[in-house]
C-alpha cells in the first residue's frame, strides 16, 4: 500500500475536471467536492521525475486558467490532508510525509463538525495526539470513524480511488510544442500512435476490438472519438482505415496539444472466425464488416432450440459463431415479422388458403405449399394451440408465409401473415 504514488490536487468543482484531467493519468478519482486523486505510479519517468511530473500538472492546468494547490506522495489521504493544513506544490518522500501528517490539526480531516469540536474539547488538537490514545478509548468517544480515516492515512489501510473511467488495458500517447491543428497532422499523430499501440499489442499476443482516440485542446477543453471491429486486430493499417471517418469529427480550434490513444476491449489473436464460406478468409470478411458497420446495422440469427419460428432465434454480433445447422431442414422466410398481421382467409376443405385478405385488399393464391405442423410448447403455455404454415404463391407476385391456428376442423380458424418468403 505505502508503495504507490499519488497526485493530489484542490480545485473547485472537481467532477467537472475529472476527465479533463485523465490527459495525465488513467487513474483519476474525485474524493471530495474540491479535490482529485491520480495514481502516477510508473509514470512520472516520462516527465523526468517526480518534480518534473508535478511541474507538467500545474502548467497544464495554468494554461487551462486554473491554479491548483497540489502535492505528490504516497497515501492520498494524507497528501489531501496536508493540503487543507497549507502544504502545497511539493514531491513528499516517504519519510517526509510520515512526518509531516501528524501535527495537522483534525480539522484537515473529513470529519464532521461536531467531531472536530469534541476532540478540540478533549485536548487532541493534532494527529499525532489521536494516534497516541488506545484505540479502544477512540472507539468509545467518536466511534470507529476516526480511526478508519487515521489509518488510511497513515497508510495502513487501503484507501481504493474510485476511477471516473475504468482505466484502458493499453494506451500510448503523444504530447505536441506546436499545437495540431489541420486533418494531415491529425493523420500523422493517429498514425504513429497506432504504430506503438499495435505493436504493444501484437507483442502480447492481443488484438483490439475497440480503440479510443482522446485530444486535448490548448483552450483547456478534450473531445474524444472511438472506432470499433468486429474481429479482434493488431493491424494498424486496418484501424487507420476504421479512424478516418470518425477523425473528421474532431474540432482542432486553437489546437490539440496531446493525444492518447488506448483500447479497453481485447482478445487473443489466436482465435479465429469462420468466414461465409469455406474459401473466405476471416481476414478479409473480418474487414469487410468493419466497413459496412461503419453505416448500417450489422447482425446474424443464432438457431435456438425451439420450434416456435418466434423463439427459434436470436440476434448475435455479425462477427459470432453460430451453429452449422439450423433445427429443421424446412425453408423459413427472409424475413419473420415480429408481429404477425391478422388475415381473412378462403380455404379448401382440406385447410389450404384459396384467398386471403389483408387490410381491406383481397388477393388471390396461385399456389399453396403445406401444411407443416407446429405443435406447442407445453412447457411454455399448455393452452396454445397448434399451428399449421404454408408457403403461398400470390397472383399478384408476392410469397408469403401465413399459419392457421388451430386445425382445419376447428370451429373459428385464426389466419396470421408471419413472414415473407424469398
Amino acid at each position: 500500500m505505502g508503495a504507490a504514488r499519488h497526485l493530489v490536487l484542490l480545485i473547485p468543482d472537481a467532477a467537472r475536471w475529472a476527465e479533463w484531467s485523465r490527459r495525465f493519468s488513467p487513474l483519476v478519482g474525485v474524493v471530495a467536492e474540491d479535490a482529485l486523486a491520480m495514481e502516477v505510479s510508473g509514470l512520472t519517468h516520462l516527465s523526468g521525475g517526480e518534480e518534473g511530473f508535478l511541474d507538467q500538472v500545474r502548467q497544464g492546468f495554468a494554461r487551462a486558467g486554473q491554479d491548483v494547490p497540489a502535492l505528490l506522495g504516497g497515501a492520498w489521504p494524507a497528501l489531501l490532508a496536508l493540503l487543507r493544513g497549507g502544504w502545497r506544490d511539493r514531491v513528499l518522500s516517504p519519510a517526509e510525509q510520515a512526518h509531516a501528517w501528524p501535527t495537522l490539526h483534525p480539522r484537515t480531516l473529513p470529519l464532521p463538525k461536531r467531531d472536530i469540536v469534541t476532540l478540540h474539547r478533549a485536548g487532541l488538537r493534532r494527529l499525532q495526539d489521536i494516534r497516541d490514545q488506545h484505540r479502544a478509548v477512540v472507539t468509545y468517544r467518536m466511534r470507529d470513524g476516526l480511526l478508519k480515516i487515521l489509518d488510511q492515512v497513515a497508510g495502513e489501510a487501503p484507501a481504493p480511488i474510485a476511477p471516473v473511467r475504468e482505466p484502458p488495458i493499453q494506451s500510448v500517447t503523444e504530447d505536441y510544442t506546436a499545437p495540431l491543428i489541420t486533418r494531415p497532422a491529425l493523420d500523422m499523430a493517429l498514425e504513429r500512435l497506432l504504430t506503438r499501440l499495435c505493436a504493444h499489442l501484437h507483442e502480447a499476443g492481443l488484438g483490439a476490438r475497440r480503440m479510443a482516440l482522446a485530444g486535448w485542446r490548448m483552450d483547456g477543453s478534450w473531445q474524444e472519438v472511438t472506432a470499433g471491429s468486429g474481429l479482434a486486430s493488431c493491424q494498424a493499417e486496418k484501424w487507420a482505415m476504421l479512424f478516418r471517418e470518425p477523425l473528421g469529427k474532431l474540432r482542432p480550434e486553437l489546437g490539440f496539444e496531446r493525444f492518447a490513444l488506448s483500447t479497453d476491449h481485447v482478445d487473443p489473436l489466436r482465435a479465429s472466425q469462420p468466414g461465409l464460406d469455406a474459401s473466405t478468409p476471416p481476414e478479409v470478411l473480418g474487414r469487410l464488416l468493419d466497413r459496412l458497420a461503419q453505416r448500417v446495422e450489422l447482425w446474424r440469427l443464432q438457431p435456438l432450440p425451439s420450434y416456435w419460428p418466434e423463439r427459434s432465434t436470436q440476434r448475435l454480433d455479425a462477427h459470432a459463431q453460430v451453429a452449422p445447422e439450423w433445427i429443421t431442414p424446412v425453408p423459413r422466410p427472409v424475413r419473420l415479422l415480429r408481429r404477425p398481421k391478422v388475415l381473412h382467409a378462403t380455404a379448401t376443405p382440406a385447410g389450404a388458403p384459396l384467398r386471403l385478405e389483408l387490410e381491406g385488399r383481397t388477393h388471390q393464391v396461385l399456389h399453396a405449399w403445406g401444411p407443416e405442423r407446429l405443435e406447442p410448447e407445453w412447457w411454455r403455455n399448455a393452452r396454445a394451440r397448434s399451428r399449421d404454415y404454408y408457403a403461398v404463391q400470390l397472383a399478384d407476385g408476392p410469397r408469403w408465409w401465413v399459419c392457421r391456428t388451430g386445425k382445419p376442423d376447428d370451429p373459428d380458424p385464426r389466419w396470421y401473415l408471419h413472414g415473407l418468403m424469398g
